[in-house]
């Protein structure tokens, strides 16, 4: 690590410069501010969540579920990261995973049309046609109101 990185004691400022970072594809460089945001704060849950999107980006799933994982032990309510750890399962061809995230979400906040959709598409991929065209509904009709 960078001296200048070491010298950022701000999880926020750590967060946010990775986050940057992460957008522009630099994703090595931006693990780098994650892991320093980690050190000073294990149990800050948006470190891990951002964590597991650079796996995912990376489509190095276990590390990705893995960090997803911490991130949601931490907060269970961090609905972002039970929904991204949906997708890298639905990503991962793991649909039964993914419904369970998904589940989640949509016990955390119901009204999010994105989530019912895709809990619908996972549905759809084991066969569970009828209730993937009810969760296909829901996020159709939720979006004709939004």
């Amino acid at each position: 690590m960078s001296d200048s990185i070491e010298e950022i004691n701000d999880v926020d400022i750590l967060i946010e410069k990775g986050e940057t970072l992460q957008e522009s594809g630099n994703y090595d460089e931006a693990i780098l501010y994650f892991d320093r945001s980690i050190k000073i704060d294990s149990n800050y849950s948006p470190a891990w969540e951002n964590k597991g999107l650079v796996f995912h980006k990376l489509k190095q799933y276990e590390q990705a579920i893995f960090c997803y994982d911490k991130a949601t032990m931490i907060n269970s309510k961090n609905f972002d990261a039970w929904d991204c750890k949906g997708l890298v399962y639905s990503h991962w061809g793991k649909f039964n995973e993914a419904i369970t995230c998904f589940d989640k979400v949509i016990q955390i906040v119901p009204q999010n049309r994105f989530v019912w959709e895709n809990k619908g598409i996972a549905l759809e991929k084991i066969g569970k046609n009828e209730e993937a065209r009810e969760c296909i509904s829901k996020s159709q009709k939720m979006r004709k109101y939004s």
